[in-house]
């Protein structure tokens, strides 16, 4: 990691956590920090607070019945 990087995620989410009265949830630091600076920076300039908890990726999709075609 850089340490121009470092500092822009440090910033932001120091904006973050000012914005929105909490800090940014846990799972956005197992993201890689470029993608989790500008979903940071996005969040905050759609004013939307990132959730708690997000689904895994390994959830099995529903799949249609495929009696009833």
């Amino acid at each position: 990691m850089g340490s121009g990087i470092g500092l822009a995620w440090w910033h932001h989410s120091k904006l973050y956590t000012k914005q929105f009265n909490e800090p940014a949830p846990q799972w956005v630091y197992e993201i890689e920090i470029g993608k989790r600076l500008r979903l940071i920076k996005l969040a905050m300039q759609l004013a939307w607070r990132l959730p708690a908890e997000v689904l895994p990726d390994d959830v099995p999709e529903d799949k249609p019945d495929s009696k009833h075609k």
